[in-house]
């Protein structure tokens, strides 16, 4: 009697690397958003099958937050190390700089943040939450950080703080979008320009 030849599983392969298989699933939800990547997606992307997925990084949702947790610490850190420059002005500077960096370096393929915060379906209510609640913590910080600079006298006048934090936040969104739409660095780069023209002016003589 012959046996017909059934096909395998893709299981867990030999010299599975977990670090790797999130990057990819990274990548994939950054192509494709969180509502548009479907389990297929990731698990074909990664090469493995959907029971070795929920065994080493739980469900859609949670390899998602895992995901997340690598985008920030990885691709937009400079929301992060932005923090640390010496006057408002060059947090800004930097904080955009750092934004045109991530978001047209090798193999960039859009704003995870602004992805996962247009997350609307029934199932996707607790993943645009977590991103928004991020969100929030990353602009609390530079709020924080350019009241600080008033205080200092670094940061002259009376625009509001939270009004400056979304105005930088409006120009990282928007070149977010333009870059996954393939304009060139060079036209980014003009937006940085104009909009650090629109700043206000650092309140430290030779800032």
């Amino acid at each position: 009697m012959q046996h017909s030849s059934s096909k395998q599983s893709k299981g867990r392969p030999r010299g599975f690397d977990p670090e790797c298989a999130l990057e990819i699933a990274l990548d994939t939800f950054r192509r494709k958003g969180y509502e548009g990547a479907s389990v297929d997606d990731l698990t074909d992307a990664m090469g493995i099958s959907k029971p070795s997925m929920y065994r080493v990084f739980g469900n859609k949702e949670a390899l998602f937050n895992k995901a997340m947790d690598l985008y920030e610490t990885d691709i937009v850190s400079f929301s992060v190390v932005s923090l640390r420059e010496p006057t408002a002005r060059k947090v800004a500077e930097s904080f955009l700089r750092g934004a045109l960096d991530a978001q047209t370096r090798t193999g960039s393929k859009g704003c995870l943040g602004v992805l996962g915060s247009m997350a609307y379906s029934d199932d996707a209510h607790a993943v645009r939450a977590n991103v928004l609640a991020r969100l929030g913590a990353a602009r609390a910080a530079l709020a924080s950080r350019l009241e600080l600079a008033r205080q200092l006298g670094d940061l002259p006048g009376n625009d509001p703080i939270d009004g400056l934090v979304s105005f930088l936040y409006a120009l990282v969104h928007g070149m977010a979008v333009q870059a996954a739409a393939g304009v060139d660095r060079t036209a980014l780069e003009d937006i940085i320009e104009l909009g650090l023209r629109a700043w206000p002016a650092s309140g430290i003589e030779g800032a």
